[in-house]
């Protein structure tokens, strides 16, 4: 939805939920099934994983106006579509890359990549139906109900802020507060010659890595993370 500085941040609160959570029924429900390896299948996995992670940014956001309970509760709800979804789309990944390099490859190569696809689609079978389980248990009609009861919680009287503007600016100062604190709290020492090495291993890509100094500057709110070749920047 389009919002304005101006806007009433309970207006906002109440667009920017409904269109994030109003998504999430559907895709649920589509996600959970279908034919594993189709690539619609594949494709409405990515997008239930999207859009969980969209819901939980919204709720974060707008938390101070909203009944804690509800928060917690679709907070613990979007964990789980977002973890059985990652495992998903994690496996999707490694089958598709996977399959690729059975193809590219010759001899044994080809025969081990073609051994882990085959190894990551009997995992990915044996992972969906977790899924839908999960989709039995919130039925589109029950997160359709939870969904109004959060809307319907919308409050901004105990909030000094009126517009989304002023809103806005005190949920980035807090969140840059948190940064901040972590970083004083875990960066020790000469700060500006850290570094951090980031290292991932996917039966897919194989093992990555990248260092990179952290740069945090002195100016209070503002952090700068620098990378050489790579920017890193937070999910």
């Amino acid at each position: 939805p389009e919002l304005r500085a101006a806007t009433p941040v309970e207006q906002a609160a109440r667009l920017a939920l409904q269109d994030r959570l109003g998504v999430i029924p559907r895709l649920l429900k589509r996600a959970s099934f279908g034919d594993p390896g189709a690539a619609a299948n594949i494709r409405r996995v990515h997008q239930l994983r999207v859009a969980t992670r969209r819901a939980g940014a919204a709720l974060q956001v707008f938390q101070d106006l909203l009944e804690p309970a509800h928060v917690v509760r679709w907070k613990r709800w979007l964990r789980r579509m977002r973890r059985e979804a990652g495992t998903l789309r994690d496996l999707d990944i490694a089958i598709q890359q996977l399959g690729a390099e059975g193809k590219s490859r010759k001899g044994p190569e080809a025969a081990a990549a073609r051994q882990w696809a085959a190894r990551a689609a009997q995992l990915r079978a044996a992972a969906a139906p977790d899924l839908a389980r999960l989709a039995g248990k919130l039925t589109p009609e029950r997160l359709a109900r939870a969904a109004s009861k959060l809307l319907a919680s919308v409050n901004a009287d105990e909030v000094a802020e009126n517009s989304t503007g002023a809103f806005a600016r005190r949920v980035l100062r807090r969140e840059l507060d948190d940064v901040k604190a972590v970083s004083e709290r875990d960066l020790s020492g000469d700060i500006e010659n850290q570094t951090i090495e980031v290292r991932a291993e996917h039966p897919a890509y194989g093992m990555r890595r990248e260092t990179a100094p952290i740069v945090v500057a002195r100016s209070p709110y503002r952090i700068d993370v620098v990378a050489h070749g790579h920017a890193l920047v937070p999910e």
